[in-house]
């Protein structure tokens, strides 16, 4: 994701993005989950091409919108349930806040 954000390939982001996101659904280990993700993909992923093609001026620009995911890895990396939970609960709340 900071590779592409570093050369402003908003489209190469938003497939790095969905597969950060991936993975992390994938950290429960439930297949069924996993499943489930994988079928609303599309419209994930549509979602957030939105917000970085459309909505770049009042949404969030590029190293903003990395370090907001490299927030989330590291609060994951550190291992704190109660944190990773509550980091969750906000991390896509700028993403459909204006219409």
């Amino acid at each position: 994701m900071e590779e592409c954000a570093a050369v402003e390939d908003r489209g190469a982001l938003v497939e790095a993005a969905y597969a950060f996101h991936a993975s992390i659904v994938a950290l429960a280990g439930h297949r069924r989950l996993n499943q489930s993700y994988v079928a609303v993909q599309q419209q994930v992923m549509l979602c957030m091409a939105r917000n970085l093609y459309t909505r770049e001026h009042e949404y969030e620009d590029l190293p903003t919108h990395v370090a907001r995911h490299r927030h989330l890895l590291e609060v994951i990396e550190a291992a704190d349930p109660d944190a990773v939970l509550a980091e969750l609960a906000v991390h896509g709340e700028r993403s459909f806040l204006k219409r």
